[in-house]
């Protein structure tokens, strides 16, 4: 009986491990909230993302409490916990799932995909996306300049 709780010890504790090593490594910051709004699991890409100390985010703190750490480390400019509470309302209250970008203070954009958990609570990831919006930006003046130049109109006007 002790092998076998010993065994089950080790092997609970390198699925903890590995766990830990994925969360560590992923490109996108995560946040695990349970049913009652409180944090559970939250990696260091979310803290790198945006701009938190890792210190200060900690398992049990309010989804309103994490907004608060964005809010103090000066992400959204003039909004404040209030007015990101309110902006999320469509998601958190009724619990719904899916994305949209957000624009921080100092013009990186970050999307965010909200999904439902199974027992209540919601997971969300976080990615900045500020070069992949750009390059896009790029490409669609560039297809617009290259329409506008094959159609013989340009930014002066007419082409003779």
């Amino acid at each position: 009986m002790l092998t076998g709780l010993k065994q089950q010890k080790a092997e609970l504790h390198a699925t903890n491990l590995r766990r830990d090593a994925a969360l560590t490594h992923m490109s996108q910051g995560l946040c695990l909230y349970d049913r009652e709004g409180r944090l559970q699991v939250v990696n260091r890409r979310f803290c790198e993302i945006f701009d938190i100390s890792p210190e200060l985010v900690r398992p049990g703190m309010t989804f309103e409490d994490v907004f608060g750490l964005s809010v103090a480390a000066g992400n959204h400019g003039s909004r404040t916990v209030a007015d990101l509470l309110a902006e999320g309302e469509e998601f958190l209250a009724r619990r719904r799932s899916g994305n949209y970008l957000q624009q921080l203070s100092d013009g990186r954009i970050v999307s965010i995909a909200h999904r439902s958990t199974s027992d209540g609570g919601w997971l969300i990831s976080c990615e900045d996306v500020t070069e992949q919006q750009r390059a896009q930006s790029q490409i669609a003046f560039m297809a617009r300049q290259q329409r506008s130049t094959a159609s013989g109109v340009s930014d002066e006007g007419p082409t003779p």
